[in-house]
């Protein structure tokens, strides 16, 4: 029971944008008050007046803010009637498999959704905001409005209301209660009584204010608690505008992603983990982590290293590319592969060939020479990957992690120098200034998502190599999540190949001809 408590408590909250916190100190500070009083000094020494005197003033701190916020909201509204300021709250949390165009996609549609409501917050109106924002959707993926298959506009609906109705029973105490009859019952009365029962509903409650007069600070307690359910409602009813038209944007990205043409049988292992396979026989599809850089920047070096760490197989054999695929386990389990790529050369089919293995991978460590200034060949890749992202067809995959490396840190001035750990948070010897200074001179060139300083020399002390270690394993994860987007992506079109529709045509045509007969 007190769990429950608790939790009705934080839904309350929640729903009510921290005014049942307004509440609760409503109800505290009479309860203090009269603690320290004492209920039997309040009766016995005649302190009745002094308590209910305080008791008023600590209601009237409590309702004058929020009747003036009220009143404010009424002239604003006046002003530019039907509208109303809406203030964005996530009630649908994103798909982890959502490429960073779509995480944008979701943010602005959020924003459309505020200023929908701020222009227009009428329940009769949801259905011509669930449209726009749909219609916005639908062009940012370049597509045109409504194009969808049946299928897949039927699994829209049976999507938006199977989301909904767990949202609604997340953020709505009692929904389950409520059945339609009450509401249909409620829209009639006011439809043939409406405007009658508002007049007389307006003047018995305005009889009854100047009835609670007589008792000044019960009937401030009572305005206060009026003013303030009146205030719980209103935010129950915009959080569930919100959580509707946040539903029907969740869905149409998933939609126009081309998720919902996928059926579950069609996702099969992609096409790089068949080529993985023929480089090492693996039964499974572990997270692929790729080596990327320019040559003798120190690539073998860091996989030898990670061998020996992560207990590899090292009999692995190159293929006629140069790639090359180890086995990774980690705590005796099978969990990534190392896949090493040639080193850029200026080469436009190593190239080639090396954009196609980051597309299709999990997890990229992206080498680059610290002592090294010239980057022109990394920045050219760098320039064809997120092109490629960027491109209208490719904004539903999702772009692997990328950790720039920045190896041989160890051969920076002052050369003569190397007596690892450093402190590279608050620097102060030479060497550790000038480690930083690299790092953040390869952050300049390249937006990645993390960079390490690195140096693995084979006579001295090792620096980063824990650290990337770390990277690693905390990425399985989201790389786990890169690869499931991936194998949707490949399993795009599977279904609408020619020998699938022809089983379907010969199936359809089969079952009318039967029916004919």
């Amino acid at each position: 029971m007190p769990a429950k408590i608790k939790n009705l408590f934080s839904t309350l909250n929640y729903l009510s944008n921290s005014f049942i916190v307004a509440i609760a100190l409503w109800l505290i500070i009479p309860i203090v008050t009269l603690a320290g009083f004492g209920l039997f000094s309040v009766i016995k020494h005649g302190y009745a007046l002094q308590f209910a005197a305080v008791l008023l003033i600590f209601t009237l701190l409590l309702i004058i803010p929020l009747v003036i916020k009220k009143q404010k909201a009424k002239k604003k509204k006046h002003k530019a009637i039907g509208t109303e300021q809406y203030v964005s709250r996530d009630f649908v949390t994103p798909s982890p498999d959502w490429s960073n165009k779509e995480k944008e996609i979701w943010n602005s549609s959020k924003q459309e959704i505020e200023e929908l409501l701020s222009s227009n917050n009428e329940w009769s109106n949801l259905d011509l905001h669930a449209l726009k924002v749909a219609k916005t959707v639908s062009q940012q993926f370049g597509k045109k409005e409504l194009e969808f298959t049946i299928p897949e506009g039927l699994k829209l609906l049976e999507e938006v209301g199977s989301r909904y109705r767990r949202t609604l029973k997340s953020i709505a105490p009692g929904v389950d209660v409520v059945k339609i009859s009450h509401l249909k019952w409620i829209y009639d009365k006011n439809n043939k009584h409406g405007e009658k029962a508002a007049k007389l509903g307006k003047l018995g409650l305005n009889l009854f204010r100047v009835y609670r007069t007589v008792d000044p600070a019960s009937a401030a307690m009572s305005e206060l608690k009026s003013q303030v359910l009146s205030i719980f409602t209103d935010n129950l009813q915009q959080n569930l505008k919100q959580a509707l038209l946040q539903e029907v944007v969740s869905v149409c990205i998933d939609l126009y992603s081309e998720r919902f043409s996928i059926e579950d049988d069609n996702v099969m292992a992609s096409e790089a983990n068949s080529r993985d396979i023929e480089n090492k026989a693996v039964p499974l599809e572990p997270l692929r982590v790729i080596i990327v850089g320019q040559a003798i920047v120190g690539k073998s070096s860091l996989i030898n290293t990670l061998i020996g760490e992560f207990s590899a197989e090292v009999d692995a054999l190159p293929t006629q590319s140069g790639v090359k695929t180890y086995s990774c386990k980690i705590d005796s389990k099978e969990e990534l592969r190392l896949v090493y790529l040639p080193g850029l050369d200026g080469n436009k089919k190593t190239e080639s060939l090396i954009l196609t293995e980051m597309i299709e991978a999990d997890l990229i460590l992206w080498v680059l020479k610290a002592n090294q200034s010239s980057k022109q060949l990394d920045s050219e890749l760098y320039a064809k990957l997120n092109e490629f992202h960027s491109n209208s067809k490719n904004r539903s995959r999702k772009q692997a992690k990328i950790i720039g490396v920045v190896n041989q840190v160890d051969k920076l001035k002052p050369t003569s120098e190397w007596s690892p750990p450093y402190d590279l948070i608050n620097p102060k010897s030479a060497k550790e200034k000038t480690i930083v200074a690299a790092t953040e001179f390869n952050k300049g060139l390249f937006s990645f998502d993390q960079f390490i300083p690195l140096a693995i020399p084979e006579d001295k002390q090792h620096f980063g190599v824990d650290i990337i270690e770390c990277l690693i394993m905390d990425s399985h994860n989201e790389g786990k999540n890169t690869q499931l987007n991936r194998q949707r992506h490949e399993a795009k079109g599977r279904d609408n190949t020619l020998k699938n529709q022809s089983k379907r045509l010969f199936k359809g045509g089969y079952t009318l001809l039967k029916n004919a007969i």
